[in-house]
C-alpha cells in the first residue's frame, strides 16, 4: 500500500511539474504576483493619505548615503528611516527603489538638515542596511516591474528566430495589459513619509507610468517590427491601456507608444499587413478621445483575437 501511495505521489508531483514549466501557466504566474504586488505597494488614486509627492527642486547639496553592498534593491521599509530621521532631525530622500542594481559605495540618497555630516551617514549605515534590502537577484516583492520585464522577456524569446512563436509573445502583451490597466489606477510616483507629528522626513521615488509603458512595449515592438501579429498585440494592450486611462499624462504617453510603434512598422511589410496594424492604431485614437464602442466594434472579433 505504501508503495502504491508513494508511486502516486510521484505520479502527481511530475504532472505538477509539467503543468507549471508551461509557458502558459509561468505567465499566469507572473501575472498573478505582479497583480498582488501592485495591490500591496500602490495606493489607490483617491487615496488622500498617500499622496504622491512632488521633486523637492529647493533642496540642493546635501550628505550623500552610500550602499554598503552589492545587489538588487528588493525590499525598501520607510518605517525605520523615518524613525531614525526624527530622532535627529533630517530630512532623507532615497534614490534606488525596488529592482534597482546597486554597487557597494555608490549613492543611495541624501540626507538634509543641521545635523548632516559625514558622522551622521555613517551612523546610518545600520538603518540603512536594515531598511533597503539588498539581494543577489531580483524579486517581485516590491517590484512591479519585475514582472513586467518578465513578460516582456517571454515575448521576445517567444519571436526570436530560432522559436517563432508569435502566438505566445501576443498572449504575453495580453497579461502585460492586464497588470498596465492596473497601475493606471494607482499612486505611482515619488512618495512622501512624515513622522508622528506631520513633519516629512523622508522622500522615496517609484516608477512612473511612462516607465511601465516603455517595459512592456518598448523590447516587443522592437523585435517584432516584422510582425503583424505581434505590433497589432502591442497596440491592443495600448487601446485597453487608452480605455483605463485616468488623466492626460496616462493619455500622452500611450499616444506616443502608439507613434513608436507606427515608427517601428517595416518597410518590407505587406502593404495588407500594413493596413491591419494601422487600423488598430486608429482605434487606440478612438479609446484615447472617449470613442470606446468605435474603438472595439469590428466584423469577427478580428482586433480582439490572434
Amino acid at each position: 500500500m505504501l508503495g502504491i501511495v508513494s508511486a502516486g505521489a510521484l505520479l502527481g508531483f511530475v504532472g505538477h511539474v509539467v503543468r507549471v514549466l508551461r509557458v502558459d501557466m509561468m505567465m499566469v504566474a507572473v501575472q498573478a504576483e505582479a497583480v498582488s504586488t501592485i495591490g500591496q505597494t500602490y495606493p489607490p488614486r483617491d487615496d488622500t493619505e498617500r499622496a504622491p509627492a512632488a521633486e523637492d527642486e529647493e533642496r540642493t547639496g546635501g550628505v550623500v548615503l552610500t550602499a554598503s553592498r552589492s545587489g538588487f534593491v528588493s525590499v525598501v521599509r520607510p518605517g525605520p528611516l523615518v524613525d531614525a530621521a526624527r530622532e535627529r532631525g533630517l530630512v532623507m530622500r532615497l534614490d534606488v527603489r525596488p529592482g534597482d542594481h546597486v554597487v557597494s559605495g555608490a549613492p543611495l540618497g541624501v540626507l538634509w538638515g543641521e545635523g548632516a555630516s559625514e558622522d551622521t551617514a555613517r551612523e546610518l549605515d545600520a538603518v540603512l542596511a536594515e531598511a533597503v534590502e539588498v539581494g543577489v537577484e531580483r524579486t517581485s516583492e516590491q517590484d512591479v516591474a519585475f514582472g513586467l520585464r518578465q513578460l516582456s522577456d517571454i515575448a521576445v524569446k517567444a519571436i526570436s528566430p530560432g522559436i517563432n512563436d508569435p502566438v505566445t509573445a501576443a498572449t504575453s502583451m495580453a497579461h502585460s495589459a492586464d497588470v498596465l490597466v492596473r497601475l493606471a489606477g494607482r499612486r505611482l510616483g515619488m512618495q512622501e513619509h512624515r513622522d508622528a507629528d506631520g513633519a516629512l522626513r523622508l522622500l522615496t521615488p517609484d516608477r512612473d507610468y511612462r516607465y511601465y509603458l516603455d517595459l512592456a512595449c518598448g523590447p516587443v515592438r522592437r523585435y517584432g517590427r516584422h510582425e503583424p501579429l505581434v505590433l497589432s498585440a502591442v497596440l491592443r494592450l495600448l487601446r485597453d491601456c487608452a480605455v483605463a486611462a485616468q488623466d492626460e499624462e496616462q493619455r500622452r504617453e500611450i499616444a506616443r507608444q502608439r507613434d513608436l510603434v507606427l515608427e517601428e512598422l517595416a518597410a518590407d511589410m505587406l502593404a495588407y499587413d500594413q493596413e491591419r496594424v494601422r487600423d488598430l492604431a486608429h482605434r487606440v485614437t478612438d479609446a484615447l478621445d472617449g470613442r470606446v464602442t468605435e474603438a472595439y466594434r469590428d466584423r469577427a472579433g478580428e482586433t480582439r483575437s490572434f
